[in-house]
This record gives C-alpha cells, sequence and structure tokens, in this order.
C-alpha cells in the first residue's frame, strides 16, 4: 500500500476537558519520510516513560531499559525510524496520537510541526495457529478467525495516560483490519499494567498457552502473557462504548 493509498488519520474530542489543549487530539499515521528521526525519538522517549511506570524498579533502572531504548541515542533512534519507514509502506503503519495545540515542536523543513506527541504504537499479525486454531474455535463455538493481530505494542506517556488515549490509537488501528480477525496481545508478564487494562477494562483472557516462553526483555529473561481479545469487530464497538464520543471522530 502506498502513502496515497493508506489510512487517514482522525481527530478525537475528548468531554469534559477544562484545558481546551487537551480537549481535541488526533491519530495520525507515521508517514512523512522528513519527521521519521523526529518521531523515532518522540516515540522511544513515549516507550521509555510508559515502561518506567509499568516495570518495577526491582526489575529494570533507568540504565537497564536505556540500552534498548534512549531518545538520546542515535544509534537507537535510527532503529526506530527505519521500523517506521518500513511500516509506512504497509497497509498497517505507525499510527501516533498528538495535541496539536499542546507545547508544539517547531515546524520541520516541510512546515509541518508534529505537535505534543502523546502515544504510538503498530499492529503486528501473528501467525494462525493452523488446525490447533480450527479446534479451539470449534470447542469454544467460535468461528475461527481469519487473521489474529497483536496490539502490544502500543504506548502513552504516563501523563497522558486514562485519557482514551491508547483506546483512539486502537480504534485508528484497527480501520484497516477486517472485522473476523482477532485482537491478541502479548506482554511481558512483569508489565504489572496490562492486566489491569486488557483484563479487567476491556474483557481479554489470560491465555493458557505458555508457548516460546521465557524471552529476552531488554536483556533479560521473563515470561510472557498471551493476552486473548475478541474479533475485531467486536473490539471496535467495544471501544465505541467505552468512548461514545469517538462515533463523531472527524477524519483529517
Amino acid at each position: 500500500m502506498s502513502h496515497q493509498e493508506a489510512p487517514q488519520g482522525y481527530r478525537y474530542h475528548l468531554s469534559g476537558q477544562s484545558e481546551p489543549a487537551l480537549a481535541t487530539f488526533e491519530v495520525v499515521p507515521a508517514l512523512s519520510s522528513i519527521l521519521d528521526l523526529a518521531l523515532a525519538g518522540e516515540f522511544q522517549a513515549i516507550r521509555l516513560d510508559a515502561l518506567r511506570g509499568a516495570y518495577s524498579r526491582a526489575d529494570f533502572d533507568d540504565d537497564e531499559l536505556a540500552q534498548s531504548m534512549s531518545p538520546h541515542d542515535s544509534e537507537l533512534v535510527a532503529e526506530e525510524a527505519a521500523q517506521i519507514k518500513k511500516a509506512a509502506d504497509t497497509e498497517r503503519p505507525y499510527m501516533y496520537a498528538r495535541f496539536p495545540g499542546l507545547a508544539p515542536h517547531p515546524p520541520g523543513p516541510d512546515g509541518q510541526s508534529i505537535g505534543f506527541v502523546a502515544g504510538f504504537g503498530h499492529v503486528e499479525q501473528v501467525k494462525v495457529d493452523g488446525v490447533l486454531g480450527h479446534l479451539r474455535a470449534k470447542l469454544s463455538r467460535k468461528p475461527a478467525p481469519t487473521a489474529i493481530f497483536d496490539i502490544g505494542t502500543v504506548f502513552t506517556g504516563t501523563g497522558m495516560q486514562r485519557k482514551g488515549v491508547a483506546h483512539a490509537q486502537w480504534l485508528s488501528m484497527t480501520d484497516v483490519l477486517p472485522d473476523a480477525a482477532q485482537v491478541t496481545a502479548h506482554i511481558p508478564a512483569i508489565n504489572r499494567g496490562a492486566k489491569l487494562l486488557l483484563v479487567d477494562r476491556l474483557g481479554f483472557k489470560i491465555s493458557d498457552d505458555q508457548s516460546g516462553q521465557p524471552r529476552m526483555v531488554h536483556g533479560k529473561s521473563f515470561n510472557y502473557t498471551r493476552y486473548e481479545g475478541p474479533l475485531v469487530g467486536e473490539f471496535r464497538q467495544l471501544l465505541l462504548d467505552l468512548y461514545p464520543g469517538f462515533n463523531s471522530r472527524e477524519p483529517i
């Protein structure tokens, strides 16, 4: 899919915000090659901030996390930019949330301003379990998904959490996914906030499938938890039910 065919962005409105600059934000695909490095640095900073809040100091200290992500490490930022650029040429680019009226960055060489970047994420397709997946679907009396997509790589800065930003990113990301696909999330078990959000708020189930564990997380070995969600169409409706204002989002 070319840049011109990539999913367009949306403007979302939040009710009950006393600060006008926080009442409106946008979720847009990271497509501009001019902004790649700037966005990559922002993404590294947001991921670092989010994981500092999700992991305890007993799991990782700042230096350990910074070995894998750092907005000040040009090599790590360049690696991030390469991933952004690669995904931009697909139908599932990185999506990022920005508050245009809040502490914007200076305009780039093309005159564009990123705005205040509050979160970002990327949906990844994972392998369907084949015969085993169809057997599970038959036993659960649910249709076998046509595909499975991992939404676990969505991050929101700690100062912008609990405002609906991550939910809006997920909604925008599912626009290009088939309704019959399944949503899942593979997240390190030490991420304590994941269960609260995915299970308690969004109704995901913790899977018994522990295949491929443990895995390396920032240089250390940890188990991952697999959270199984609903089909994409059901997930999209759940997000709209949680945030009815998302029904009036505006294409941009």
